[in-house]
């Protein structure tokens, strides 16, 4: 029986790590085929194209200038692409995206429609993370993408599993969602690729894992949530929120304990959501609501996390140099950061304009220039 799994996430459950150990192999078996979108391993960005007319904000700005006859050629060309990708030499087809919740159910519903022309049955696929672990991961993620992220209000940051994953058993109907807990401990090796791979009896090496992620740990966060509560306050503007990326790749040089919260301040916001856990754990079959026990160096409060450790400014001071005082205040640090940061974007600037932009990058601008050229239909 053809068969194409269709994997959503959730986000935060080593998504990118599936998506790149998977899509980057050079071979999974006679069986399995993993499909690329625009060369693309996570497809998010072409299917909610597709079906949702939806581009992220660098695509427009890539496509200033786009006739509305280009921008529907080019969404044929990705669902003619979609279409493509099922061969007649595999079974089993794989295709990942973890903003797929973004798209409505109608719009679910073709995707289902589309998929459906090339395979006997289409099954979901997802990882569960629990509340409070989400929580944790979530904040971080906002911290290190520009997004909003305040500690004193971890409201924006709930994990809304019911919003998420209702669409899903309407659109493809519920026996046709599967859900798994998603728990490393319990995982082969730890690992969710080796988990995935074996629930699916893909042939997959553990040599060939992929670690996708950008780990900061909680001295690097520190650093970014003091410059982000001092420098970038309110909005940030597209510019900002790539000064915050930027910052964030050399802050993962720091070594250290991962950011953990205490369980007192995890607990208010886990009963905001009682509702919405106690849906998904009668959906999953398992439980996704305990707190996690007092551990060490687990923050309190935001002063807790504003309160930089000696071996965060040890590492500022190696990489900043005269550019950072001794016993620095927390406006001296910030005021360091940004000097340091001007200093960054220079040189990122330089490479792109030497040349150094990624290959991948570089053929995706011409093609899209190649695409603005187009003389309308």
């Amino acid at each position: 029986m053809r068969t194409c799994y269709l994997h959503i996430g959730m986000p935060k459950t080593g998504t990118m790590s599936i998506q790149a150990s998977l899509g980057r192999a050079t071979s999974l078996g006679d069986k399995f085929k993993y499909i690329v979108l625009d060369k693309q391993v996570n497809c998010s960005a072409a299917l909610l194209e597709i079906f949702a007319g939806e581009v992220t904000q660098r695509e427009q700005e890539l496509r200033t200038g786009w006739t509305p006859e280009q921008g529907l050629a080019n969404r044929n060309r990705l669902l003619a692409q979609l279409h493509s990708s099922f061969d007649d030499q595999h079974e089993v087809f794989i295709l990942s995206g973890e903003r797929l919740h973004n798209l409505t159910v109608p719009q679910l519903q073709e995707l289902r429609k589309a998929l459906s022309r090339h395979v006997d049955q289409v099954k979901v696929l997802a990882y569960v993370r629990g509340a409070a672990s989400w929580i944790e991961s979530a904040f971080q993620q906002r911290l290190k993408t520009g997004s909003p992220a305040n500690f004193n209000n971890l409201r924006n940051v709930l994990p809304k599993y019911q919003a998420k994953f209702l669409r899903f058993d309407r659109a493809f109907d519920r026996e046709n969602v599967v859900l798994w807990p998603f728990n490393p401990a319990e995982f082969p090796g730890k690992d969710v690729v080796l988990d995935f791979c074996h629930r699916l009896a893909i042939p997959f090496d553990a040599s060939r894992v992929i670690i996708d992620n950008e780990g900061v740990s909680v001295d690097g966060l520190a650093l970014l949530y003091l410059y982000r509560r001092l420098a970038k306050q309110g909005k940030l503007s597209p510019q900002d929120k790539l000064d915050v990326r930027l910052l964030t790749r050399q802050l993962r040089d720091i070594e250290g304990d991962k950011m953990r919260l205490a369980p007192s301040v995890l607990k208010p916001y886990l009963e905001l959501t009682a509702a919405d856990m106690a849906w998904m754990e009668e959906r999953l079959g398992s439980s996704i609501s305990a707190l996690p026990p007092e551990r060490p160096g687990a923050l309190r409060t935001e002063a807790d996390l504003l309160q930089l450790t000696p071996r965060a400014l040890i590492w500022l001071q190696r990489t900043l140099g005269d550019a950072l005082p001794d016993s620095p205040t927390h406006e001296q640090v910030v005021v360091a950061m940004d000097i340091w940061l001007a200093g960054l974007r220079s040189k990122a600037a330089r490479a792109g304009a030497a040349g150094g932009q990624p290959a991948a990058k570089t053929a995706r601008a011409n093609r899209l220039a190649a695409a603005r050229a187009t003389p309308k239909a």
